[in-house]
């Protein structure tokens, strides 16, 4: 299926005219060179090596050479030298480059014999991050190929004053890998570094040589736990340490690196499931100790740690099993040398569950929240905040009730993120739909204010310094090594994407729907009015049969078309966003396939018209209907790739050149679009002719008489479910977005009209399955709307994303 593309002639030539007269594609001029004469024959030529501009996250494989003069020995040569070739025609031969090629500009050519044709480039980059704050959406940045990990760690593993992040990756063998991208002034995660032979769960100065060190917690085959260490040069060097010692049970579910007998070195502590055991490892020097256990927890194996008895020592908050059978939350206070009192609490009203230590009230007591699952049926989930009163004493402070519940167990994180000078909470949903941060920003008298904060999608959040500006970040990594990085600042104007819902995609398209001058939204049969203040109004619920709006009969007031297939509906544009009343009707000559619906103004006459398979609708200004049929089918691309003036429909192998008088010349092309792929239309090269996108990362450009050639590859490393054309950053030049099927993100591409792209993140909230574009808040930036992929675990949702 591809997603609609509602756009009239006039902005369709608007988008083609700003586009132009930028610098062409290298890969269309020779640096003429030519090679020896031999026998007389004339040497080879090269026209087009197809692709040419190659991002690193994409495999080499082959390219395409298109020229003059090949023959049946024809060898390729890159950078001069042979590669395995195979032989095709007089016009056409392929080379297979070699794995591992570096980055950077390379030389293709063609030789028979003694003659060397000329040479044309052949591009392969790393994506610079394009400029940060493109959307009002938190960034994100890309960690490499999916690993399945949901961790990171953070710490400053390069002594610059900024925290960087590690990242499981691949693996290679049997050797870990790791992701490393450094935190940068700006905000931004670097480009991520491989370093192989190396893991990491959590970080801290274990050889207290003043470096950040890792240490990897692994799970054993026979069910225990086991860690190792890996000692850090001061310069993101690694080298594995002494070995740990192995915890003979369970799996571990919590792990904290804290000095728990006041010597300097971090200690390790951690809970594993099974045998519900808390375990301290203490640091000797640079190596652990055997394990010691300290407690046996309940159903919940998360612990707290604070000094709870104000004695300088750390103590532990955990969920003991009372003598009764009943859990209840008991103190492990310490007592130095490793060793610990197990005591009991008061004043938390029998409470047990998620356990997070801060001091909300800024007394200078710690405080205890209490994150737990009411009994079961409520489908809810409950924060409460006990102030602490010194000697194990607590009172009631807030209490905050959050439904439905999420996925999981929010997993707070504690930090000031606000700057305010107070405590605040951030947690995450999981695999929730739409994905989002839940800040609980604190007051400093025990209270919370919750906010939703949609964009990023993660299970485990990490606080780290990632600009070294001294206020705490968030680090949300997610499972497909997506990392977003939602920054410290102060004040609560925490980017974030609107959410529209109920609304079931993915056919999005908009239009206005009640002449106010303001783009709306439908949405399946979700129509949100645009409000004008970055908001929208609850949906109105139109026709179930609808597919798309747009104003037909040009009075200001878009139309609600759909229909059956056997008929094609429409009901006329009153204002009303319900679209109340009957349907016009009309019976097209042919099946009308709504999934394949895209509507433009082919015959210039100022009303747009309707295109499906083999079919075109021409509409007038009382809805009447002229059919035509032409014999294309899809996936099919409609613009004007010839500079004529009319739309051409581009299929794959064929292009409809339109023309005066509703008519269409039928010429041959090598387009390749392949079933299922959604595209978008723009002048990526700028040589003033439309090229194709699609968003399985190929960019065919056009000859500019309807043929296109595939001339460059970009990539997100993940399917795309929706793809959009347009000026993002505002030089002038097309850009492209995908939204990211899998990891909830938008991958945006910044042209810089030579063919290759800068490329940034941004959480979107949504496993996109439908998107679209407008400009919905009248500031001249392009706006993103991302509809979802409904399932059993994802309610229908949509999110716009406003450019900034």
């Amino acid at each position: 299926m591809k997603i609609l593309n509602i756009l009239s002639i006039a902005s369709l030539l608007t988008v083609a005219a700003a586009c132009g007269g930028g610098n062409s594609g290298g890969a269309n001029a020779g640096d003429g060179t030519g090679g020896s004469g031999g026998g007389g024959a004339a040497p080879p030529q090269i026209t087009i090596v197809s692709p040419s501009v190659v991002m690193s996250d994409v495999y080499v494989g082959s390219v395409d050479i298109t020229g003059t003069g090949f023959t049946s020995t024809s060898q390729v040569l890159l950078d001069g030298s042979p590669v395995q070739t195979i032989p095709g025609t007089s016009t056409t031969t392929e080379g297979t480059l070699p794995g591992g090629l570096s980055l950077g500009v390379h030389q293709i050519s063609v030789q028979n014999g003694s003659q060397v044709s000329n040479r044309l480039p052949y591009t392969y980059y790393y994506p610079a991050p394009a400029p940060n704050g493109l959307f009002n959406a938190i960034g994100g940045y890309y960690a490499g190929p999916e690993s399945g990990n949901t961790y990171a760690v953070v710490g400053d593993f390069n002594g610059d004053g900024r925290d960087d992040v590690i990242i499981q990756g691949p693996g290679t063998g049997t050797e870990p890998t790791v992701e490393l991208l450094f935190g940068q002034a700006d905000g931004t995660l670097s480009p991520p570094q491989y370093l192989t032979n190396v893991a990491g769960s959590v970080a801290g100065d274990i050889d207290g040589n003043g470096t950040v060190d890792l240490v990897a917690i692994s799970m054993g085959s026979s069910g225990g736990v086991g860690c190792s260490v890996y000692l850090n040069n001061g310069k993101a060097s690694f080298t594995p340490g002494p070995a740990c010692p192995y915890i003979s049970a369970g799996d571990a579910i919590m792990w904290k690196l804290v000095d728990m007998n006041d010597d300097g070195l971090p200690d390790l502590l951690v809970s594993t499931l099974a045998t519900n055991g808390i375990y301290l490892l203490l640091n000797q020097g640079g190596k652990f100790a055997n394990p010691q256990l300290l407690a046996t927890p309940g159903t919940n194996q998360t612990f707290a740690i604070a000094d709870w008895n104000d004695d300088g020592r750390p103590d532990i908050a955990y969920n003991a099993v009372g003598t009764g059978g009943t859990e209840e939350v008991h103190f492990l206070l310490n007592q130095g040398n490793g060793r610990f009192q197990d005591t009991m609490t008061t004043g938390l009203l029998g409470m047990t569950g998620t356990l997070i230590a801060a001091d909300f009230n800024v007394d200078g007591v710690p405080d205890l929240a209490i994150e737990y699952v009411p009994p079961p049926g409520n489908f809810e989930l409950v924060v409460s905040i006990f102030l602490g009163q010194g000697n194990n004493a607590f009172v009631s402070g807030s209490e905050t009730t959050f439904y439905p519940a999420p996925f999981a167990t929010y997993q707070f994180v504690v930090g000031d993120f606000d700057h305010d000078g107070f405590p605040d909470l951030v947690g995450q949903n999981a695999d929730g739909q739409p994905s989002f941060l839940l800040y609980l920003w604190g007051d400093g008298h025990g209270n919370i204010a919750p906010v939703q904060i949609f964009g990023p999608r993660s299970f485990n959040l990490e606080v780290g310094d990632i600009n070294g500006d001294g206020l705490p970040d968030i680090v949300a990594p997610d499972e497909f090594n997506e990392i977003s990085v939602a920054l410290g600042q102060k004040g609560r104007n925490v980017p974030s994407p609107v959410l529209l819902g109920p609304a079931i995609g993915p056919y999005v398209t908009t239009a206005d729907v009640n002449g106010d001058g303001l783009p709306d939204i439908l949405i399946g049969e979700s129509v949100f009015l645009n409000q004008g203040n970055e908001s929208f109004a609850a949906p109105a619920f139109s026709s179930p049969y609808g597919f798309a709006i747009a104003d037909l009969n040009h009075d200001g007031l878009a139309d609600l078309v759909g229909g059956t297939g056997n008929e094609v509906w429409v009901w006329p544009g009153t204002g009303d966003p319900s679209f109340p009343g009957s349907p016009l009707s009309y019976t097209p000559p042919i099946q009308f396939n709504f999934s394949d619906l895209q509507i433009f103004d082919m015959d210039k006459d100022g009303y747009p018209d309707l295109l499906s398979d083999g079919l075109i609708l021409y509409s007038d200004s009382e809805y009447n209907f002229t059919p035509l049929k032409v014999p294309f089918i899809g996936p099919f691309v409609v613009g004007d790739f010839n500079g004529d003036g009319y739309l051409d429909i581009a299929t794959n192998a064929e292009t409809f050149l339109g023309g005066p008088n509703r008519t269409f010349t039928q010429i041959p092309n090598l387009l390749g679009l392949p079933d299922g792929v959604y595209f978008a239309v723009g002048d990526f090269d700028g040589d003033s002719t439309l090229d194709i996108a699609t968003s399985d990362g190929t960019i065919w450009y056009g000859d500019g008489q309807g043929n296109f050639y595939q001339q460059g590859i970009f990539t997100a490393d993940a399917p795309a479910g929706g793809i959009v054309v347009a000026d993002f950053n505002g030089d002038g030049l097309p850009d492209i977005a995908l939204g990211l099927q899998t990891a909830q993100q938008i991958a945006v591409f910044i042209n810089n009209g030579k063919g290759g792209f800068e490329r940034s993140f941004y959480a979107s909230g949504a496993a996109t399955y439908g998107m679209t574009s407008a400009d919905f808040n009248r500031d001249g930036k392009a706006d993103l709307v991302v509809c979802n992929f409904v399932s059993l675990v994802a309610t229908p949702n949509a999110l716009v994303i406003f450019g900034k």
